[in-house]
């Protein structure tokens, strides 16, 4: 009976799952157990017989969806090894859920806008719309910009906290790489590199169940340097963020890819989710 590696956790841990399906081939049974609803396809099936043949559980912790019971009892059994959610928030200190935003498939499964803006939201409805609204924007979203460097505290000390829950850390190398490198395309959406780095950090600690030698480890990297899953959809980021925090990486003239396929500035992606088309 093939060994069995069980993974629980968001997109993320889905895209995890199929590297080492990927890189592992048919040698080990690969089942990704999600932690949310994805409107885009059906929950993994995880049979009895995969629970008795489970030998790792790779547990991506989610206190507000913990792993289920059924997993729990495998992994008291199995090696496991936990990994925090990767996902980033000083980049975009105006997220916010748009009300407006609902699922639409099955081109716009999350929504047209499932990164919304809270300025924008808050001219909504004070009844503004169109170029008058995003006029309006401009200026009240650099009066209502927070102070930077004191965010990038706080969100280094929000990793740090995370990171003492897992054996797999992340807070560090994030905060020492992210004005060098894009890191992310939103909030909760890594680039290949992270997902490699730390999927080989993972890999690192799972002891003879993978075998995790040199060569393994440069595979799974090679492998995320020219895969990006997340890479469909990039959120644009304020110019006011990218000249407080100096990043080396994003300039006034980059362009973001929208989920059409269309490559826009900021002012173009603001302009079209204020219109909501």
């Amino acid at each position: 009976m093939a060994e069995t590696i069980v993974i629980y956790g968001n997109c993320q841990a889905g895209v995890y799952a199929d590297a080492l399906r990927k890189i592992l081939g048919s040698n080990r049974r690969i089942r990704w157990v999600s932690s949310f609803d994805d409107p885009t396809q059906p929950q993994e099936a995880v049979s009895r017989e995969d629970l008795e043949s489970c030998t790792l559980v790779l547990e991506q912790i989610d206190s507000g969806r913990p792993m289920p019971e059924t997993i729990i009892g495998t992994a008291n059994r199995a090696q496991t090894v936990r990994f925090p959610p990767l996902d980033f928030n000083l980049l975009w200190p105006f997220n916010f859920n748009d009300p407006r935003n609902v699922s639409e498939p099955p081109d716009y499964p999350f929504g047209r806008f499932p990164y919304g803006d809270r300025i924008v939201v808050e001219l909504l409805r004070e009844g503004l719309t169109g170029s008058a609204l995003w006029d309006v924007y401009r200026q009240r979203s650099v009066v209502k910009l927070p102070d930077m460097q004191r965010l990038r505290i706080y969100e280094s000390k929000r990793l740090s906290a995370r990171d003492e829950k897992t054996d797999v850390k992340v807070g560090a190398l994030i905060m020492s790489e992210f004005k060098e490198k894009r890191l992310f395309w939103a909030i909760n959406h890594p680039t290949g590199w992270l997902l490699g780095k730390v999927f080989s950090d993972i890999v690192g600690l799972c002891g003879e169940h993978l075998e995790s030698d040199g060569a393994l480890l440069a595979t799974i990297q090679a492998f995320f340097d020219n895969y990006e899953p997340f890479g469909h959809h990039a959120v644009p980021i304020h110019p006011g963020v990218v000249r407080q925090l100096n990043l080396a990486w994003c300039t006034a003239e980059q362009r973001y890819r929208y989920l059409d396929g269309s490559m826009l500035t900021f002012e173009e992606t603001m302009c079209r989710y204020i219109d909501f088309r």
